[in-house]
């Protein structure tokens, strides 16, 4: 990729989420407009400003995300594939862009988190599908966590703990490389645990707090995992016997 080609899609891409943070606020910033300056009763308005300024500021996050996401980056970010790719290489800088779009959205849904559920079950979710994440029905994810949206796949009625991360990317030496992460059904992922590049668990598995799979594993359906690096939890004979 030419160098000026990848300032052009740099500064496109900077400009454009500038603008689109505009917008996404635009909603707010025409509440508090009208209830300073234009409103007729001032003192009603102040009273439900609680109330109007939260529902612009929901109203804002999911414009902006839209906006942002199906525009902005898709317009000047490539999509990301599985592979090794340079370091410093101007594609690599461009995918890792791709990686972090969903920040904005991520902390505007955070600062919603005081309501309970509404966050973690329906606005985080939402907002990792919009930058290409495939997520199941009824998915618990606390906004503590870093979650890699582009090649992840988690599937319904699965939760993931605080502070846990789900990793599309990591290095090896003087290269990044990209994976994609398979999460079946009714999953457990625990506080502090590291999902990395190219790991798929099946239905029903539980990766146990500060946890750290390894790499390219594949965690076979109603498994329980512990450790760094995580390590299979056996049943006890009486318990198989009881099953």
């Amino acid at each position: 990729m030419k160098t000026i080609a990848f300032l052009i899609r740099i500064l496109g891409y900077l400009g454009s989420t500038a603008l689109s943070l505009w917008i996404g606020l635009f909603p707010l910033l025409l509440v508090l407009h009208y209830t300073l300056i234009t409103s007729s009763n001032k003192l009603l308005s102040i009273l439900l400003l609680p109330i109007t300024s939260l529902t612009a500021w929901i109203l804002g996050f999911f414009i902006f995300t839209v906006i942002h996401s199906r525009f902005v980056v898709h317009t000047w970010l490539p999509s990301i594939k599985p592979g090794t790719y340079p370091h410093k290489s101007k594609l690599t800088i461009l995918m890792a862009l791709r990686l972090a779009a969903d920040g904005i959205s991520k902390y505007w849904s955070k600062t919603l988190e005081w309501i309970p559920y509404l966050a973690p079950l329906f606005l985080y979710p939402w907002l990792l599908r919009q930058y290409g994440a495939k997520i199941g029905k009824n998915v618990y994810i606390a906004t503590d966590t870093r979650i890699d949206a582009p090649l992840t796949e988690i599937d319904e009625n699965t939760f993931v703990g605080n502070r846990a991360v789900i990793a599309n990317h990591g290095n090896l030496g003087r290269n990044a490389f990209f994976g994609k992460v398979k999460i079946g059904k009714n999953c457990t992922i625990g506080y502090l645990s590291l999902i990395p590049p190219d790991v798929t668990m099946e239905d029903n598995v539980v990766v146990g707090v500060y946890t750290a799979v390894k790499m390219k594993s594949i965690l076979p359906a109603n498994s329980v995992w512990v450790g760094i690096p995580a390590r299979r939890l056996e049943k006890k004979q009486d318990d198989e016997d009881n099953d």
